[in-house]
């Protein structure tokens, strides 16, 4: 099996969980959309360290920071 297939299916159980737990009304001040582009860009990230691609790893960081900027303010 490819490890690229094992990614796809992990990140596809951990959207499912997440919607799941969305749904029963934990974390309403998480926004799914944010998770998502949050673990999108930590497997864009462990990807580009892989080949030590620096602009694979700083822009997704730039991404995280930008997403959660007020809870790294406080």
């Amino acid at each position: 099996m490819k490890v690229k297939n094992v990614f796809v299916g992990m990140f596809f159980i951990i959207i499912a969980i997440v919607i799941g737990i969305k749904q029963l009304g934990f974390f309403q001040e998480v926004n799914i959309l944010n998770i998502v582009l949050t673990i999108i860009s930590v497997f864009i990230i462990i990807k580009s360290i892989k080949y030590l691609n620096f602009v694979g790893i700083l822009f997704p960081l730039a991404i995280i920071s930008i997403i959660y900027s007020k809870q790294l303010r406080n």
